[in-house]
């Protein structure tokens, strides 16, 4: 990507359905130019803008981080069974301590249980599941694969009934999530429902926090390196401070504190090996009150699901660059 692409995308950021011609002023080129850029960008998987589903509006209140160890099977046919049940959002191959790790979402202790148990534990091949259920979710940045089987189908296969939708709002929000560019106008068409109807519908979605548009941005395109699940344990009673300065790094796509093992835990956006090396062995290792950390280096993605948030993240970051 160059640079007016980034700036293209930043624009997207702040006006997600912004016409080509606001784009255009914005950016500073004519607008065929950013018509063009745009099917670029959105044919070669680079961004998308579209609505993302809330998981804490939709009455799901558990955001896990977990660690599966794997036995008498190949990982990768154990990550493809993993990855169909429809509330883990994330799932990748790792080095270190866990041949899989990602996270997932439940709707109360009831289903968490159950996923751990009787959905994700009883997977064959699945020998041990350490999980870390999220307390705070520090940062979330709108990043990706957007390949491969980053979006599995149009919205997902979950129990919604605790939500306020109907019919009607989830188609509108299955198109949203296809094109979040798509006229209100265009919508009604598909949909066969008046335009006033459709407007009406997405302002109150957007309302009650049930979706949010914006513009999901493919990892790679932006920060080419390797990329790693990251865990501490702090002590001394300094959690709250090393959160702090973290919070806003450049480096998270995602971080929060958790309850066990560790109770700090991130997502780190892709970087040259020597940066990681940096990162990790020198600057957070040396931080005051960490205690452990611990690297778990993503070897291949299985799914990342950009169509769901975590439960009330406390700060979303729109994309990277």
């Amino acid at each position: 990507m160059d640079e007016l692409d980034r700036d293209l995308v930043a624009a997207l950021r702040l006006q997600p359905r912004a016409t080509v011609r606001t784009l255009a002023k914005i950016v500073g080129v004519r607008e065929h130019v950013v018509a063009n850029r745009m099917r670029r960008l959105e044919l070669g998987s680079e961004m998308r803008v579209m609505a993302q589903l809330s998981m804490g509006g939709m009455g799901f209140e558990h955001y896990v981080v977990f660690g599966v160890r794997v036995d008498e099977r190949p990982p990768g046919e154990v990550a493809k069974q993993l990855a169909q049940i429809p509330e883990v959002q994330g799932l990748v191959s790792t080095s270190g301590r866990f041949e899989l790790t990602g996270t997932f979402f439940a709707r109360d202790k009831a289903h968490l249980r159950e996923l751990l148990d009787k959905r994700l534990g009883s997977v064959p091949g699945v020998e041990d599941i350490e999980s870390a259920l999220v307390l705070e979710t520090l940062e979330w940045a709108d990043v990706a694969t957007l390949t491969g089987d980053s979006i599995t189908d149009v919205l997902p296969a979950l129990d919604v009934t605790a939500a306020d939708i109907n019919s009607l709002d989830q188609r509108i929000i299955s198109t949203l999530q296809v094109d979040g560019r798509m006229p209100m106008r265009e919508i009604g068409r598909e949909l066969d429902t008046p335009e006033a109807t459709i407007r009406s519908r997405i302002r109150r979605l957007k309302t009650k926090g049930i979706i949010r548009l914006t513009v999901v941005s493919n990892i790679s395109s932006f920060r080419p390196g390797v990329s790693a699940y990251i865990s501490l344990r702090v002590g001394d009673g300094r959690l709250t401070e090393v959160a702090g300065a973290l919070k806003n790094s450049a480096d998270f796509a995602f971080l929060a504190m958790t309850m066990g093992r560790f109770n700090l835990q991130g997502l780190l956006l892709p970087m040259p090996r020597k940066d990681l090396e940096e990162l990790v062995f020198r600057q957070l290792s040396a931080m005051a009150g960490v205690k452990q950390v611990d690297l778990e280096e993503i070897l291949a993605v299985h799914k990342s699901d950009v169509r769901i948030t975590p439960p009330s993240p406390n700060s979303l970051k729109t994309g990277v660059t």
